[in-house]
């Protein structure tokens, strides 16, 4: 049995947007979330490549090259190869935090185009039991089993928008920094009038009668989208990514789907989280260990390649700079002006490739490496955002 459900409704749902936090504020939540570094206990410290305690190893990306669609697609939730010819399909999904050891319980792909203005996603999700009840535009995002794309389409690693789909057919978006726990705005991406979203269903939805095959969703996201005075998804030749997948253990209670307890606890079980690019354990609001869509693949020469390489290698080494700058702030209450002057805090200086310079004026910092193209140099401030300069 097949249920279809077409989504072209408008939410009309409370936009919800937070104060821009005070520097010292920043600070503090930066401090909280020790800058992508959890802090363990002494006896559990574990050290990076870089020697700096409890904070990311560095994540090889997952890379998808988006093509240009010659055929825009109906959206209608049901994936037609004529319309998707050329378009691949991306790797499967891996569980959040065991690369392969622990394998998803149900497989989950997508695959991307663009043309124009707008981009094309489409995505299969397999699941005996194709369950979702609440509104994501309306409810607690995390009360369903729903796909999310992360989206950093500046490459600053700092803020970057969240886009949710159900298979109810909603279609929501965040915008949110590392530094936050909180989202500092939420948006219903459907009072977009450019912005549609489907889903077809193989077998049906909340009815625990019968075994389901998979639930498909086929959307297209109008690129530059202004929401609340910020310009989201700004066309680029690359952008940082990833897109994962929650799943809900379920139970049937009195006919109906009902969130399975861990009879230990009495509580609910934690949902399951599969993602396309590997996080090495870490959690998925380090924008710094995501994949990327690369939009130009087809014209890279073999030089832009390994200036693309060099690249990663020079962000990666000034994201470490940040996490030690961290640790160091709060160790001395003060940033360090030398690399040297982090060593104090683990890190090893000598796995550097590249040569730091380090700027400090009062509670802010720049940390610079030059580049390897033409008049380039890379920088990372206190804020954790990265960018480039020529």
């Amino acid at each position: 049995m097949e249920q279809r459900i077409h989504v072209n409704c408008i939410y009309h749902s409370r936009t919800l947007m937070y104060k821009k936090a005070t520097y010292h504020l920043l600070i503090f939540l930066v401090l909280a979330v020790l800058a992508g570094c959890n802090d363990a206990p002494e006896t559990d410290h574990k050290r990076n490549q870089f020697g700096l305690p409890n904070c990311p190893d560095y994540c090889i990306p997952k890379i998808y090259n988006v093509n240009t669609m010659n055929t825009i697609p109906n959206i209608d939730g049901i994936i037609n190869d004529n319309e998707w010819q050329n378009i691949d399909w991306s790797e499967q999904l891996v569980s959040e935090f065991k690369n392969g050891n622990t394998e998803p319980q149900f497989s989950s792909k997508y695959k991307l185009g663009i043309n124009n203005d707008t981009l094309y996603f489409a995505a299969i999700i397999y699941d005996q039991h194709i369950w979702s009840v609440n509104d994501i535009c309306q409810s607690y995002f995390f009360d369903d089993n729903f796909l999310e794309l992360f989206i950093d389409d500046d490459n600053t690693e700092l803020d970057y928008v969240v886009l949710k789909m159900n298979a109810l057919g909603n279609l929501c978006g965040e915008y949110r920094t590392s530094t936050n726990e909180k989202p500092l705005l939420r948006f219903p991406l459907l009072d977009n009038s450019l912005a549609r979203c489907a889903v077809h269903v193989e077998g049906t939805l909340n009815n625990p009668k019968d075994l389901d095959n998979y639930w498909a969703v086929e959307c297209a996201i109008p690129l530059n989208l202004q929401i609340e005075g910020h310009t989201f998804l700004k066309p680029n030749t690359q952008w940082n990514t990833n897109v994962r997948r929650l799943h809900w253990p379920t139970t049937v209670v009195s006919g109906v789907y009902k969130k399975m307890l861990n009879p230990e606890t009495g509580k609910k079980y934690e949902s399951e989280k599969w993602v396309w690019s590997f996080l090495n354990e870490n959690s998925i609001h380090n924008p710094e260990l995501w994949g990327e869509w690369n939009f130009n693949a087809n014209g890279q020469t073999a030089e832009q390649i390994n200036l693309l390489q060099s690249q990663r290698r020079i962000k990666w080494e000034l994201r470490n700079v940040y996490y030690a700058q961290q640790m160091h702030l709060k160790k001395h209450k003060r940033y360090a002006r030398k690399l040297a002057g982090l060593e104090g805090v683990g890190l090893e200086s000598s796995e550097f490739s590249y040569k730091v310079n380090i700027d400090v004026k009062n509670d802010t910092f720049k940390a610079s490496i030059k580049g390897e193209g033409p008049n380039t140099n890379y920088l990372i401030n206190q804020e954790g955002k990265i960018w480039k300069v020529r």
